[in-house]
């Protein structure tokens, strides 16, 4: 009698998207909290700023001093002034995040793991994954939630001005859960996460 053969698939890679202050990391949290693995996008883009390679690399690049790299708040500011800077930045960083993207996603054994980033639709990163999960809430909502965290209304501003808007990204997204403060987002998110039980 032949030994059975253990099959693996590979985990579905789910993306969770969102605009400043929509939420993403309370829905991170409720997805977590049912036993899914989450790669957050953005710590680990700031774990790759704190390299001294990383950091040397973006210091040339963008013609800033060393200092100005090593605080997160300052570097916010001067590249979300200039999109030049912000763009050079985000070709630095994410090919860096996408490879430990991918060596963590070998180790994931869960029926499906999701990759949180704010900028799925804006890099194109979506496209490389199974389905897309966007957090909508409105811009007054989303302003008010951001500005609760000691973050300047200017800089709120160019931040959303450097992001996509609702009406430009639903219709790429597979599933989209409101978290205006009306809808509850638990119910919301157990239905998805069903459904991508059922793929």
């Amino acid at each position: 009698m032949k030994p059975k053969i253990k099959t693996y698939i590979q985990p579905k890679k789910i993306g969770l998207t969102g605009n400043i202050g929509a939420g993403k990391t309370t829905i991170a949290k409720i997805f977590k909290s049912l036993g899914i693995p989450i790669f957050n996008s953005d710590i680990e883009s700031k774990k790759i700023l704190h390299t001294p390679d990383v950091r040397e690399r973006v210091a040339k690049e963008l013609n800033l001093e060393y200092n100005d790299i090593k605080d997160v708040r300052k570097l916010r500011n001067i590249v979300f002034s200039d999109k030049n800077k912000l763009l050079k930045l985000n070709l630095i960083l994410h090919p860096i995040v996408n490879t430990q993207f991918t060596k963590w996603y070998r180790k994931q054994t869960s029926d499906y793991i999701i990759k949180e980033s704010a900028l799925l639709f804006e890099t194109n990163n979506y496209k490389l994954l199974d389905k897309t999960i966007l957090v909508y809430a409105s811009k007054k909502v989303r302003f008010e939630r951001v500005f609760k965290r000691d973050i300047s209304a200017s800089l709120i501003d160019k931040v959303m001005s450097n992001q996509l808007i609702f009406k430009e990204v639903k219709e790429k997204a597979d599933f989209i859960i409101d978290n205006n403060g009306e809808e509850l987002l638990i119910p919301q998110v157990i239905k998805i996460h069903e459904l991508l039980f059922n793929l």
